[in-house]
Formats: structure tokens, sequence, C-alpha cells
């Protein structure tokens, strides 16, 4: 897209340069001959005023929405959390109704369900994480027993 600037903006310089050069040498003549029209010398200014004017016309509405994109961009920035949680509110109001959701623009939320590998590598990470807490089920508790500890023996009497 800067090549397409940059070269509108070498045209435009080429007609500006055009219209300062008519204007200057050839305003004596009244008119001239290009290709096969005679043409005044204002009617040459005239058309070359028109692309000018045309040319930056251009830049200009090319800068109004270069605007409106950066405005519009930062709105969708700013006001995407809000959306996102709109849109999962919706989506749990209305998880069993497709067709409602649908009138939204959404599908329902898609539960993924876990592969083999996931479960198996959760299974050895809750064995690991029960020896490593030395937390123990209702049957390995059951067969353990305490002791009380036996009563401090007594200490004779000091005055004996």
């Amino acid at each position: 897209m800067s090549s397409v600037n940059n070269s509108r903006n070498d045209h435009e310089t080429a007609d500006q340069k055009m219209l300062v050069g008519t204007q200057q040498v050839l305003s004596k003549l009244t008119t001239m001959t290009v290709g096969s029209q005679s043409l005044a010398t204002a009617d040459l200014v005239k058309v070359f005023q028109d692309r000018i004017a045309s040319s930056q016309a251009v830049q200009t509405a090319n800068a109004a929405r270069t605007d409106a994109v950066k405005a519009d961009r930062d709105k969708r920035t700013q006001t995407a959390p809000l959306v996102k949680a709109f849109k999962r509110v919706v989506q749990g109001m209305y998880s069993e109704s497709p067709d409602i959701l649908a009138v939204f623009g959404l599908q329902p939320v898609k539960v993924g369900a876990p592969t083999v590998a996931t479960k198996a590598a959760a299974a050895e990470k809750t064995v690991a994480t029960r020896k490593a807490r030395h937390t123990m089920g209702k049957v390995q508790k059951k067969d353990i027993h305490g002791t009380p500890p036996s009563p401090p023996a007594k200490a004779p009497p000091a005055g004996s």
C-alpha cells in the first residue's frame, strides 16, 4: 500500500510541476494543439488542477479510512472482555437450546473428552501425590492400629 501512496505522491508532484510550468511558460499562448485537440492554456491548467484535487481527495479519504480502522480496532480491544463474558453468559443460559443460541450467532460450548493419554497421566499423578503425602484409603487405614503410650514410671520419693 505504501508503494501506491508513493506512486500517487509522485504523480501529484509531477502534475504540480506541469501546472507550474504551464502557468509560467505557456501562459502567453492562447491555444495549443495537444494530440489531435486544440486546447486553450486555461483548459490545460484546469486539467492539472483537477488531477491534483482528485489525488488530494484520495489521500484525505485514505487518511480518514485509516483513522476509522484504528478507532474500530481500539473500540473492539476495549470492549472485548465484556463481549466475551456476555457470550459465555448467553451460552450458559441457553446451553440446552441450540436454536436460541443460533439467534445470537453462537454454538453450544463443546466439552472436550479427555484422551487415554491424559487419563493415564492423571492416574500416575494421583498415585505420586498420595505417596508424597502419605495418604491412605479406608482399607489401608483399617490395618493401622496404634498403641497408647505407656505411662511414665513413677520415680521413688526423694526423701526415702
